[in-house]
């Protein structure tokens, strides 16, 4: 799945929320606009959802980023 939604915290948080069931183990939740300067709300949206379940975020090119599904636990 692949988030490039409006940039707002509130926005990014409910796609983030709204996605993540539908990704099945050892899948990829992905999205654009992973910038803290540019887009802080994207941003905090991203790092707080993976600090809540110790997912790593890697970063691809200028503001791509990814995690790993790792259990469907991790909801």
């Amino acid at each position: 799945m692949f988030i490039d939604g409006d940039h707002s915290y509130e926005a990014a948080k409910a796609d983030i929320e709204a996605w993540r069931p539908k990704i099945r183990t050892g899948g990829l939740l992905n999205g654009h606009d992973y910038d803290s300067t540019r887009f802080p709300g994207m941003y905090r949206a991203v790092d707080q959802f993976a600090e809540a379940r110790q997912f790593r975020i890697v970063k691809a090119g200028r503001s791509v980023w990814a995690t790993k599904i790792n259990s469907a636990a991790e909801a």
